[in-house]
């Protein structure tokens, strides 16, 4: 048996917005612990970890893990109709439902897909080894990737052992935008690089991943 009561199904709006942003369809593993979600693009680009505790819910019993696969666009679609208090459940191997009673009656069931063979492969993002991290405000970054719009399709990530780097130029007006912010700012919580490193990448899917922090 699974069943899940939020009393506000926006904290789960706003947690799945960029995944929905960028997948198709998603693994979800439903613990006792809470429901996570270990997940990568098909390009191996952006790698998702998110772990809704046990704790946010109003009520929840999980009393065997599962491991359930959702088209996402169906699954954020139909939370769309949903306001405040929102029950998720399972009936039977195959079928995920969502329900509220108030302030009107809905329920919206969603057939769940089979697991992607190649799931064990690309759902491990806690096996990634990474050379660097750095954990910044995250009204600071968007605040960063809102003011870069108008200085190119592409934005660089770059850091070292010392500050962190957001930047973009137009090619064609030849205008750059240069944003940094050094080790002991406030705003940079955590700055961990052995070496320098940098990547690319393409604005529009920085800012559809971006939807999810606020």
């Amino acid at each position: 048996m699974f069943k899940a009561i939020l009393e506000n199904v926006e904290t789960v709006k706003d947690a799945l917005v960029s995944i929905n942003e960028i997948l198709d369809e998603t693994v979800f593993n439903l613990t006792k612990d809470g429901i996570k979600v270990d997940a990568s693009d098909r390009a191996g680009v952006a790698f998702i970890n998110l772990f809704l505790k046990e704790k946010i819910f109003k009520e929840y019993v999980c009393e065997e893990d599962r491991v359930i696969c959702l088209n996402m666009q169906e699954l954020y679609a139909s939370l769309k109709l949903f306001k405040g208090e929102t029950t998720i459940s399972l009936i039977g191997d195959h079928t995920f439902v969502l329900s509220q009673t108030k302030p009107k009656r809905i329920i919206i069931t969603i057939r769940m897909l089979d697991i992607p063979k190649d799931e064990g492969e690309r759902y491990q993002v806690e096996n990634l080894q990474f050379k660097s991290k750095v954990e910044i405000s995250s009204s600071d970054f968007n605040e960063a990737i809102k003011e870069s719009e108008k200085y190119g399709d592409y934005i660089l990530f770059d850091l070292d052992e010392n500050r962190f780097r957001i930047y973009s130029k137009s090619e064609m007006s030849g205008l750059d935008y240069d944003y940094r912010i050094e080790k002991g700012n406030e705003s940079l919580f955590k700055l961990d690089s052995k070496e320098s490193c940098h990547t690319i990448i393409n604005r529009d899917y920085i800012q559809r991943i971006a939807k999810s922090f606020r």
